[in-house]
């Protein structure tokens, strides 16, 4: 992302043993020359988001704090500052996180409102 290009093999070989059990995937930027690796979703990262959910139900902002939190979260590579992450294209944070439901075997997904089911 921003000019990152590609991860090296040793680079993910690392995250592997870092994240060793869980389910990693390697994904492309739109412009289809930097990429993101990313770790499916846990129990407890879904748990938090509920809670999240359940506790800015009120807020309008709340959907786009969610997909940040699950960015955040299961985002391994690169790790973005917040400088970063705020010069990113508006849709970029909210398919990364579609993405990385559907990988975890999320079947409701919807950034639109729409609370997240396992499958």
């Amino acid at each position: 992302m921003l000019g990152k290009g590609p991860i090296s093999q040793k680079e993910i070989d690392e995250l592997k043993k870092e994240f060793e059990g869980q389910r990693i995937f390697r994904g492309k930027m739109p412009n289809s020359k930097d990429e993101y690796v990313c770790r499916a979703m846990s129990d407890s990262d879904y748990k938090k988001v509920q809670e999240f959910s359940r506790t800015g139900r009120d807020r309008p902002t709340i959907v786009q704090e969610i997909n940040e939190k699950i960015f955040e979260w299961c985002c391994v590579w690169p790790r973005l500052t917040i400088d970063e992450k705020l010069s990113l294209p508006i849709g970029v944070i909210p398919s990364i996180t579609k993405t990385i439901q559907e990988f975890s075997g999320y079947l409701d997904v919807d950034v639109v409102g729409r609370v997240l089911r396992p499958a």
